[in-house]
């Protein structure tokens, strides 16, 4: 599908998620205002209920429904162990499974709401226990105060089944957390109709470090489940893998998205690749002023399309560490100008920058990336994108890139190892205080050390020798430096290859002998290979044209006019 198509879908699929969620929390508070129980109070379910109704006093001792803020609902054993919420709206405290509690299955059923308001869940029985919020007519199960979703508990927020209705949602508001839980949010399952099974987090609230596994549409036209985080909420510790869509129905890949302020934490992100031939991936989105915080974003492969991570409005990556497989994808093409700032980026996939600058390295690793950086086909499109690299780590350029807005290291190193095209895209490179060095092939002109702090040159990758090639110009500017590591042992040095050479006043070099052979006089190792007809314009300051230097063993003498004429050579005295 052109994604030029796709962009009014994707409009439509925002406007139906705030209408589901405006609908959600409005039926809460019609469910709240409802609350009717003439029997409120403290109980235990029976080890042998007239019932499995929740609002069934005989079905509890004493004989009183808990419903109430400071109720506790106790289950312990009992051979009835599916309990039904059915019309109309419960509250309490806490809800506790001591040791020995049978397995439960607790259901909100259509037009049924459960609100956990103070303690929460609290599950000692050892054994997994199941709540359900059911579709249709939506169910709903509620978190809020500092309430926990507890430990060894298991979550569903079941799909609609039938057309034009919503389906269940778990919301958690205030500053309660999911704790430890695990939680199913269902694809679709009917045409038509809002998003099905949904998770709401809201206020101050957490996932805490709980795991969440979200399904796309079932088929064709089946809308896809998702979890929202609004206002101040976190991810926290959580885990959350989302699925793709059905094939070629990009309205039914599952989601996972921020918005307001809210933050992806310390969470790690899983968005799947389609399963099947021309199935999109999942999602992970942040947009408004939310921040991916220090979260792992992963996007697997897919059949026909990968996983994606994309970032809009004026969302932060923040310290995030984004992880691309295969044919994933990070898009920032819809974000606001001038861009956005991410941890890390590493492994392959696509990097889609639109006409927005990608900041890589606020989380000071040092990675590689072996995908594809380009301008156009993101979601939004657009021209001119950029590259910039931050923090104390490296990155490593291992392919080809097309983006065209231009490459600069403010700090840190970048290192390119393309074997075809460009590793920083057509655009110029400027080097204001990073260190930029490498064994592949760069196209556009390259500047070093003209702003900040000293702008390092250093061809290779590591202690071996090695070449750096430029396919256009060479300036090292009044605060570059020129590193070079030579081998006395194996007679090789680091060598740039360069389209024209300008050496402006204040740059210098740094020449050091990674073994302490001593050379045959005579020896030449050329140090900048210029390509150009014209000769070398300038020196570098500490080390004039003709001039000697000793290093390690050896004694060297400098030639600005050297090899075929306008190379830089030291000749071995």
């Amino acid at each position: 599908m052109n994604k030029h198509a796709i962009r009014p879908i994707r409009s439509g699929i925002r406007r139906s998620i705030r209408a589901t969620l405006n609908t959600g929390l409005l039926a809460s508070l019609v469910f709240m205002s409802s609350l009717r129980v003439t029997q409120a109070g403290s109980a235990t379910w029976n080890l042998d209920p007239g019932s499995h109704y929740w609002n069934d006093p005989n079905n509890w001792t004493p004989a009183t429904v808990p419903s109430g803020p400071n109720d506790t609902a106790t289950f312990a054993a009992s051979n009835q162990a599916v309990i039904a919420l059915t019309e109309g709206g419960f509250e309490v405290n806490g809800i506790s499974f001591p040791s020995g509690a049978s397995a439960f299955a607790i259901h909100a059923y259509p037009h049924s709401w459960l609100n956990v308001s103070g303690t929460g869940i609290t599950n000692n029985s050892g054994i997994v226990q199941n709540f359900v919020a059911f579709g249709a007519g939506a169910g709903f199960i509620a978190f809020l105060n500092g309430a926990s979703a507890g430990e060894l508990t298991v979550f569903t927020a079941r799909a609609n089944t039938l057309a034009n209705s919503i389906g269940g949602l778990i919301s958690f508001g205030d500053s309660s957390t999911a704790g430890n839980g695990t939680f199913y949010i269902e694809g679709g399952a009917v045409r038509g109709g809002y998003v099905p099974g949904k998770i709401l987090f809201s206020g101050t609230s957490t996932a805490g470090n709980a795991t969440f596994m979200t399904q796309g549409g079932k088929r064709p036209y089946k809308s896809a489940g998702y979890i929202q985080f609004r206002e101040s909420s976190s991810a926290g510790h959580g885990t959350f893998i989302t699925h793709g869509s059905a094939p070629s129905d990009f309205n039914s890949r599952a989601s996972t998205g921020f918005g307001d302020t809210s933050s992806g934490g310390d969470a790690i992100f899983v968005s799947l690749g389609g399963a099947l031939l021309g199935a999109f991936g999942g999602n992970t989105s942040f947009s408004s002023s939310s921040t991916a915080g220090n979260a792992t974003l992963i996007a697997e492969p897919g059949v026909s399309h990968g996983g994606s991570v994309e970032f809009g409005d004026s969302a932060d990556g923040g310290t995030a560490r984004v992880v691309l497989f295969g044919n994933g994808q990070l898009d920032i093409s819809c974000h606001s100008s001038p861009g956005v700032t991410i941890g890390s980026i590493e492994k392959g996939g696509n990097v889609f920058l639109g006409s927005n600058n990608l900041t890589v390295g606020s989380n000071n690793l040092s990675t590689a990336f072996d995908g594809r950086i380009q301008d156009s086909d993101g979601f939004c499109g657009g021209s001119g994108g950029s590259l910039a690299k931050m923090g104390n780590g490296t990155l490593s350029l291992l392919s080809a890139n097309i983006y065209t807005g231009g490459t600069t290291i403010n700090e840190g190193a970048l290192l390119v190892s393309n074997k075809t095209g460009s590793g920083t895209g057509s655009g110029a490179v400027a080097n204001n205080g990073g260190t930029l060095g490498g064994i592949g092939t760069i196209s556009g002109p390259v500047t070093i050390g003209t702003t900040g702090t000293t702008g390092i040159l250093a061809p290779g990758k590591g202690a071996t020798p090695d070449t750096l090639t430029l396919q256009n110009t060479l300036t090292f500017d009044s605060l570059a430096n020129y590193n070079v590591d030579l081998n006395s042992s194996a007679a090789t040095s680091d060598q740039v290859i360069a389209r024209g050479v300008t050496i402006k006043d204040g740059a210098s070099i740094t020449i050091r002998d990674r073994d302490a052979s001593t050379l045959t006089i005579g020896t030449i190792f050329t140090l900048i290979s210029n390509t150009a007809s014209t000769g070398i314009a300038g020196t570098f300051a500490n080390l004039p044209d003709t001039s000697t230097v000793t290093v390690g063993s050896n004694t060297f003498q400098a030639n600005y006019k050297g090899g075929d004429g306008n190379d830089l050579t030291l000749t071995v005295q």
